[in-house]
């Protein structure tokens, strides 16, 4: 199955369960989740929107998958809290950086939403799997951009 059948199908998956979130908000509980998401959502356009050589798109897979992980893990603690994640604006972008690099700074960005101290011992484990796929995407988009440099 090609990449972008399989990034349509996630679209469509996607889309299918965002109107099960509730539309109530609660300010002041999780808010940062909220701006990650918006965050791996960007880095996911730049990755998967702007195609580059053929033998980086297997890494770019890889870290495409990375980054809906880290989504979907956010996406069930937004339906656990009562979040909106539907009409999210994307981050906000350098124009002045190649797509990786700008994926990865938005990546960063993210991480450090995700990495704020979670008082709710149910979200925890959400978050830290949030974490843990977002670095791994981090990570090969990093190494891309090295072996690219040689």
């Amino acid at each position: 199955m090609s990449a972008h059948l399989k990034s349509f199908g996630f679209g469509i998956a996607l889309a299918a369960a965002l109107p099960l979130v509730a539309a109530a908000d609660e300010p002041g509980r999780h808010p940062l989740y909220v701006h990650a998401f918006s965050d791996l959502r960007t880095a996911r356009w730049l990755v998967e929107h702007r195609g580059g050589d053929d033998w980086m798109m297997e890494r770019e897979d890889m870290a495409l998958r990375e980054i809906d992980a880290a989504m979907a893990a956010i996406h069930y603690a937004a339906r656990f809290e009562d979040k909106d994640l539907g009409e999210l604006p994307h981050a906000s972008i350098p124009d002045n950086k190649g797509r990786l690099h700008q994926a990865m700074d938005v990546l960063h960005r993210a991480h450090e939403d995700l990495a704020h101290t979670e008082d709710d011992p149910r979200m925890r484990g959400l978050r830290d799997n949030a974490l843990e796929h977002e670095e791994a995407a981090y990570h090969i988009l990093d190494d891309t951009v090295r072996e690219d440099r040689h």
